[in-house]
């Protein structure tokens, strides 16, 4: 199900890259859990990815930054990393920020989840 709500956007990822941030396009509760996933296809790229930051739409810090935590290899992912912004709790649009990649734009809002399919 994990999998399910986790999506990957080529549009906000350049197209050279070996890591792309993996999110829950629904969106996030505020207190609730905030998880994402870097995913590296190339473990040089990997080697690098030790932090990262969440962001505002006009690219402020707003949270971090943090460790990332390694979590082996899945799929096409030679390694990831999860990317744990739980702390983050103010609701708004934010894009998560590692290894030089923005993830797509993310939303921390009470009503994430309204009018989603059951």
């Amino acid at each position: 199900m994990l999998s399910l709500l986790l999506a990957v956007a080529a549009q906000s990822q350049p197209t050279d890259t070996s890591i792309y941030i993996r999110v829950n396009q629904v969106g996030y509760l505020p207190v609730g859990p905030k998880v994402a996933v870097a995913c590296s296809l190339d473990s040089a790229a990997a080697a690098g990815l030790t932090t990262f930051a969440v962001r505002d739409l006009v690219g402020r810090v707003v949270y971090g930054p943090q460790r990332v935590t390694p979590a082996g290899p899945f799929g096409p992912c030679v390694v990831t990393h999860r990317l744990d912004f739980s702390g983050l709790t103010r609701p708004g649009r934010y894009r998560v920020a590692a290894g030089g990649v923005l993830s797509p734009v993310i939303r921390v809002d009470a009503r994430a989840y309204a009018g989603a399919a059951d």
